[in-house]
Protein backbone atom coordinates (compact mmCIF):
# COMPACT_ATOMS: atom_id res chain seq x y z
CA UNK A 1 0.00 0.00 0.00
CA UNK A 2 1.39 3.38 -1.00
CA UNK A 3 1.46 5.99 1.74
CA UNK A 4 0.30 9.52 1.06
CA UNK A 5 3.85 10.82 1.43
CA UNK A 6 5.22 8.27 -1.06
CA UNK A 7 2.38 8.97 -3.49
CA UNK A 8 2.99 12.71 -3.23
CA UNK A 9 6.72 12.22 -3.76
CA UNK A 10 6.14 9.93 -6.73
CA UNK A 11 3.67 12.37 -8.28
CA UNK A 12 6.10 15.26 -7.77
CA UNK A 13 8.85 13.24 -9.44
CA UNK A 14 6.60 12.37 -12.39
CA UNK A 15 5.50 15.96 -12.82
CA UNK A 16 9.11 17.13 -12.68
CA UNK A 17 10.02 14.60 -15.37
CA UNK A 18 7.10 15.64 -17.54
CA UNK A 19 7.82 19.34 -17.16
CA UNK A 20 11.50 18.82 -17.88
CA UNK A 21 10.63 16.77 -20.95
CA UNK A 22 8.16 19.37 -22.15
CA UNK A 23 10.71 22.14 -21.66
CA UNK A 24 13.34 20.24 -23.60
CA UNK A 25 10.91 19.43 -26.40
CA UNK A 26 9.89 23.05 -26.91
CA UNK A 27 11.77 24.94 -29.59
CA UNK A 28 13.38 28.09 -28.26
CA UNK A 29 11.38 30.99 -29.69
CA UNK A 30 13.31 33.92 -31.14
CA UNK A 31 13.74 36.87 -28.79
CA UNK A 32 10.69 39.11 -28.79
CA UNK A 33 8.46 36.52 -30.44
CA UNK A 34 4.80 36.29 -29.52
CA UNK A 35 2.26 33.52 -29.04
CA UNK A 36 1.93 31.86 -32.48
CA UNK A 37 -1.80 31.28 -31.88
CA UNK A 38 -2.63 34.83 -30.75
CA UNK A 39 -5.32 36.34 -32.95
CA UNK A 40 -5.76 33.08 -34.85
CA UNK A 41 -7.45 30.81 -32.32
CA UNK A 42 -9.64 31.79 -29.40
CA UNK A 43 -10.56 30.16 -26.11
CA UNK A 44 -14.16 28.94 -26.06
CA UNK A 45 -14.62 30.91 -22.82
CA UNK A 46 -13.79 34.14 -24.65
CA UNK A 47 -16.48 33.44 -27.23
CA UNK A 48 -18.96 32.42 -24.54
CA UNK A 49 -18.37 35.62 -22.55
CA UNK A 50 -18.78 37.77 -25.67
CA UNK A 51 -21.72 36.12 -27.46
CA UNK A 52 -23.77 39.29 -27.67
CA UNK A 53 -20.87 41.45 -28.84
CA UNK A 54 -20.06 38.87 -31.51
CA UNK A 55 -23.71 38.66 -32.60
CA UNK A 56 -23.54 34.89 -32.69
CA UNK A 57 -26.36 33.42 -34.75
CA UNK A 58 -28.49 30.56 -33.48
CA UNK A 59 -26.83 28.10 -35.89
CA UNK A 60 -23.37 29.23 -34.81
CA UNK A 61 -24.26 28.95 -31.13
CA UNK A 62 -25.67 25.44 -31.63
CA UNK A 63 -22.63 24.36 -33.66
CA UNK A 64 -20.24 25.65 -30.99
CA UNK A 65 -22.24 23.94 -28.24
CA UNK A 66 -22.20 20.66 -30.19
CA UNK A 67 -18.42 20.89 -30.61
CA UNK A 68 -17.94 21.61 -26.92
CA UNK A 69 -20.14 18.65 -25.93
CA UNK A 70 -18.17 16.33 -28.22
CA UNK A 71 -14.91 17.67 -26.78
CA UNK A 72 -16.07 17.16 -23.20
CA UNK A 73 -17.11 13.59 -23.96
CA UNK A 74 -13.73 12.84 -25.53
CA UNK A 75 -11.80 14.51 -22.73
CA UNK A 76 -13.54 12.54 -19.98
CA UNK A 77 -12.38 9.29 -21.58
CA UNK A 78 -8.87 10.62 -22.08
CA UNK A 79 -8.68 11.84 -18.48
CA UNK A 80 -9.65 8.40 -17.16
CA UNK A 81 -7.04 6.75 -19.37
CA UNK A 82 -4.43 9.32 -18.36
CA UNK A 83 -5.14 8.81 -14.67
CA UNK A 84 -4.83 5.04 -15.09
CA UNK A 85 -1.52 5.44 -16.93
CA UNK A 86 -0.21 7.85 -14.26
CA UNK A 87 -1.11 5.37 -11.51
CA UNK A 88 0.70 2.58 -13.37
CA UNK A 89 3.75 4.81 -13.77
CA UNK A 90 3.66 5.72 -10.08
CA UNK A 91 3.53 2.04 -9.14
CA UNK A 92 6.46 1.28 -11.40
CA UNK A 93 8.47 4.06 -9.77
CA UNK A 94 7.79 2.48 -6.37
CA UNK A 95 9.52 -0.76 -7.41
CA UNK A 96 13.05 -1.58 -6.32
CA UNK A 97 14.85 -1.55 -8.63
CA UNK A 98 12.89 0.52 -11.13
CA UNK A 99 12.41 -1.38 -14.38
CA UNK A 100 13.77 1.11 -16.89
CA UNK A 101 12.14 -0.23 -20.06
CA UNK A 102 8.72 -0.69 -18.47
CA UNK A 103 8.88 2.74 -16.81
CA UNK A 104 9.86 4.42 -20.06
CA UNK A 105 7.06 2.60 -21.89
CA UNK A 106 4.58 3.79 -19.27
CA UNK A 107 5.95 7.32 -19.52
CA UNK A 108 5.48 7.11 -23.29
CA UNK A 109 1.84 6.17 -22.73
CA UNK A 110 1.34 9.14 -20.37
CA UNK A 111 2.94 11.53 -22.85
CA UNK A 112 0.85 10.10 -25.71
CA UNK A 113 -2.35 10.62 -23.73
CA UNK A 114 -1.33 14.17 -22.84
CA UNK A 115 -0.70 14.80 -26.52
CA UNK A 116 -4.16 13.44 -27.35
CA UNK A 117 -5.69 15.86 -24.85
CA UNK A 118 -3.85 18.77 -26.48
CA UNK A 119 -4.86 17.56 -29.94
CA UNK A 120 -8.53 17.37 -28.88
CA UNK A 121 -8.36 20.90 -27.52
CA UNK A 122 -6.74 22.17 -30.72
CA UNK A 123 -9.43 20.43 -32.78
CA UNK A 124 -12.10 22.16 -30.69
CA UNK A 125 -10.69 25.67 -31.06
CA UNK A 126 -10.10 25.18 -34.80
CA UNK A 127 -13.67 24.01 -35.34
CA UNK A 128 -15.04 26.88 -33.27
CA UNK A 129 -12.86 29.36 -35.15
CA UNK A 130 -14.10 27.96 -38.47
CA UNK A 131 -17.71 28.57 -37.41
CA UNK A 132 -17.08 32.33 -37.09
CA UNK A 133 -17.22 34.90 -39.86
CA UNK A 134 -14.48 37.43 -40.62
CA UNK A 135 -16.17 40.23 -38.66
CA UNK A 136 -16.50 38.03 -35.56
CA UNK A 137 -12.86 37.02 -35.81
CA UNK A 138 -11.83 40.68 -36.06
CA UNK A 139 -13.92 41.47 -32.97
CA UNK A 140 -12.31 38.59 -31.06
CA UNK A 141 -8.85 39.80 -32.05
CA UNK A 142 -9.72 43.23 -30.69
CA UNK A 143 -11.09 41.75 -27.43
CA UNK A 144 -8.14 39.39 -26.99
CA UNK A 145 -5.67 42.19 -27.72
CA UNK A 146 -7.20 44.44 -25.10
CA UNK A 147 -7.14 41.56 -22.56
CA UNK A 148 -3.37 41.06 -23.04
CA UNK A 149 -2.51 44.66 -22.24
Amino acid sequence: MMTLARATTALAAILALLLAGAALAQPVPPAGSQDPFAGKLFAPELILKNQARLSLGKDQREAIMAQMKAFQSEIVSLQWDLQEAMEALQSELDAEPIAEERTLALLGKVLELESNVKRAHMRLVIRIRNSLDAEQVATLREIAGSNRR
